[in-house]
C-alpha cells in the first residue's frame, strides 16, 4: 500500500457542505468521502468513518462552525477541520479564532477567492 503525503487526507467527513465534495474529489489521490447532515454527527459515526479531515460550512441554515467544533470537541475529535466560507476580508483571523475554539487543533478556512487555505498557525 502506498502512503499518501500528510497534507492529502485519506478519509474526509463532509457535514452539510456539498462544495467540499468537489474539492475533495479533485485531490490526487482522491480520499474516501462520507457526506452527512449535522444531525447525523455522533461518536459512533466518527469511530466508524475515522476521518482525518472534517469539512463543514462556516455557517448555514441549521448550524455554524462554532456549534460544529464544540460538538466535535465534545465527541473527542481532534483532527483537521476545513470550514468553507464565502469571501471574507480576513479569513486568517477567522481560522485563528476557530483553531482556538478547537483547542489548538488545526482549522483551515477555505474561501472561493483564496488561492490557498487560510490556516491558523
Amino acid at each position: 500500500m502506498t502512503e499518501q503525503p500528510p497534507d492529502i487526507p485519506q478519509n474526509v467527513l463532509v457535514i452539510d457542505c456539498p462544495e467540499a465534495i468537489a474539492i475533495a474529489e479533485s485531490l490526487d489521490p482522491p480520499p474516501m468521502i462520507l457526506s452527512i447532515t449535522f444531525r447525523q454527527l455522533s461518536k459512533p459515526l466518527l469511530a466508524l468513518s475515522a476521518p482525518d479531515c472534517i469539512a463543514l460550512p462556516l455557517f448555514c441554515a441549521g448550524f455554524d462552525a462554532v456549534q460544529a467544533i464544540e460538538l466535535l470537541t465534545a465527541l473527542g475529535y481532534s483532527g483537521r477541520i476545513c470550514a468553507f466560507a464565502p469571501d471574507l476580508p480576513q479569513p486568517d483571523l477567522v481560522a485563528a479564532e476557530l483553531t482556538a475554539l478547537a483547542g489548538g487543533h488545526p482549522v483551515s478556512v477555505i474561501t472561493p477567492g483564496s488561492s490557498r487555505h487560510q490556516r491558523s498557525r
